[in-house]
């Protein structure tokens, strides 16, 4: 695997680099980019990787996952996205709409409520859509079991155009 920064700004750029590569993830931080910007970019990226016919998986936030048992949305769950998050959230349900209205071979890969650096366990949890949550209702995982499931879904990819939360059960 090799990692690349690019500017998702420059479309004739984001069309080469895509069609050079088996697989594109996108990764953008919510603290360093204004909410309105994170859509943009996944509407650049979605289209230079549908138009190269490349997989992308977006590494996207857990606002537009339900809370399981329920017909909440985690954003709408003050347990799982405090008022502070609200402008991110907000942004990664518009991020996954824009995915599904590029299209192509996309898969939003969402993290749970509390994602933070922490020991790396080796194991984790994949729900369709719903928040991965433990028996006590928390819904954690750290950056480093996070991205071993994010490494197992590039080598071994699942269908296309779904919403995988991942976590610690």
């Amino acid at each position: 695997m090799t990692a690349l920064a690019l500017d998702a700004s420059i479309s004739t750029r984001l069309l080469c680099v895509t069609r050079a590569h088996d697989a594109v993830v996108l990764s953008v931080r919510s603290q360093t980019t204004r909410p309105e910007g994170i859509v943009a970019v996944t509407q650049r990226v979605a289209t230079a990787a549908r138009r190269s016919g490349r997989r992308l998986v977006v590494v996207g936030g857990a606002g537009p996952l339900q809370v399981p048992g329920t017909t909440t949305l985690a954003i709408d769950d003050p347990r799982y996205v405090p008022s502070a998050a609200l402008p991110a959230a907000s942004a990664s349900i518009r991020q996954l709409s824009a995915l599904r209205e590029v299209g192509g071979e996309w898969v939003y890969f969402a993290p749970p409520a509390r994602f933070k650096p922490g020991p790396r366990r080796g194991t984790y949890a994949t729900a369709d859509g719903d928040l991965v949550v433990d028996s006590d209702g928390a819904s954690s995982i750290s950056m480093e079991d996070f991205a071993i499931a994010l490494v197992d879904e590039l080598e071994a990819p699942g269908p296309s155009q779904r919403v995988v939360a991942v976590g610690q059960r």
